[in-house]
């Protein structure tokens, strides 16, 4: 089975097995205090964002230890990022092979960050990261053109890191 199919394969699941919904008008977790400036999902922060429309941000948590963003731009569905505290692992997963690709930012409140690609086509990677067992970590998901940003949700979380 390819990687690519699993990841999907996971992906999907993760959705169908979702308990709930959480909306981005919802009341982010606590945060952390960070050298960086916040920007929480909130309901302000979301309507401020252009092109912004009912579709374009679903905040949920997939199953036990894994959360997600759906993302949408201009009324249409366009990829998901996820976090699984399990094992580290950052999401990207693309819904369409249209040249655009999404791409998971994350930010630990130890001062780690990095980014999550997909390969540019319909599909998704899976990206396996060491982080700290003690730690917390927020993240966004961006709709890119090559490097220019298109569009992006906006930082949701701090999530336990393998607790």
């Amino acid at each position: 089975m390819s990687k690519r199919l699993s990841i999907l394969i996971a992906t999907v699941a993760a959705l169908v097995l979702s308990v709930g919904t959480v909306s981005a008008s919802a009341t982010p977790a606590p945060q952390r205090d960070l050298a960086v400036p916040e920007r929480p999902v909130t309901a302000a922060s979301v309507e401020a964002t252009p092109g912004f429309d009912s579709m374009t941000t679903k905040v949920h948590k997939a199953a036990p230890g894994v959360w997600c963003i759906d993302m949408g731009y201009k009324g249409e569905y366009s990829g998901t990022g996820c976090f699984r505290n399990h094992g580290d692992h950052v999401t990207a997963y693309d819904g369409y092979a249209d040249g655009k690709h999404i791409r998971t930012d994350w930010h630990t409140d130890y001062g780690r960050d990095g980014a999550c690609t997909d390969g540019g086509d319909a599909g998704g990677d899976d990206c396996n990261y060491d982080m700290r067992e003690n730690g917390y970590l927020k993240f966004q998901v961006e709709l890119r053109n090559g490097s220019k940003l298109v569009h992006e949700t906006g930082w949701y979380g701090y999530h336990p890191i393998g607790q």
